[in-house]
């Protein structure tokens, strides 16, 4: 069951869930009391994939001469701190002989940390582009024929014949 947020925009959609995967797997791997390494391996590729994640966004935006983009960039930004904070909290969450009452609150500020990014900015920007072309969402879907998924060839844009 998939609960990430839908933006109706597919490529961004599908980054949100590889992003939300780490988030979830960072707060698994707190849940379940692993070392201190394990942890902080998950929260690093979360921040990997949100920093890749974001430049893609942020580029696109740019491209499209979306007017709320250093908003967006702010917001972003913003996300990024919290994860460094988070990365910092961990060795004290992670050595703690108390143990469960850090890990909930980091488990806690990671299962929220980028949903309301995703509703609010992100939901807002997809819809900017819907509004703005129709056929908006094939834009993305080409873009993302283009750059190609893990297992998948590049080919044409849906729809095209060539």
């Amino acid at each position: 069951m998939d609960s990430t947020p839908s933006t109706e925009h597919a490529l961004m959609d599908g980054e949100h869930r590889a992003v939300l995967h780490w988030a979830e797997e960072a707060a698994r791997r707190l849940l379940r009391a692993r070392p201190f390494e394990d942890c902080a391996y998950a929260i690093d590729v979360l921040t990997h994939l949100a920093r890749s994640h974001f430049a893609h966004e942020e580029t696109e935006m740019h491209t499209m001469g979306y007017p709320g983009v250093s908003a967006h960039i702010l917001d972003h930004r913003k996300l990024l701190d919290e994860l460094a904070r988070l990365r910092a909290c961990l060795a004290a969450a992670c050595g703690s002989v108390s143990g469960r009452g850090p890990r909930r609150a980091l488990v806690e500020r990671l299962s929220a940390w980028m949903l309301p990014h995703i509703e609010g900015h992100d939901g807002g920007y997809a819809l900017w582009l819907r509004r703005r072309a129709p056929g908006a969402s094939r834009t993305a879907d080409t873009s993302a024929a283009i750059r190609g998924s893990p297992g998948e060839r590049p080919g044409p844009p849906k729809g095209r014949q060539g």
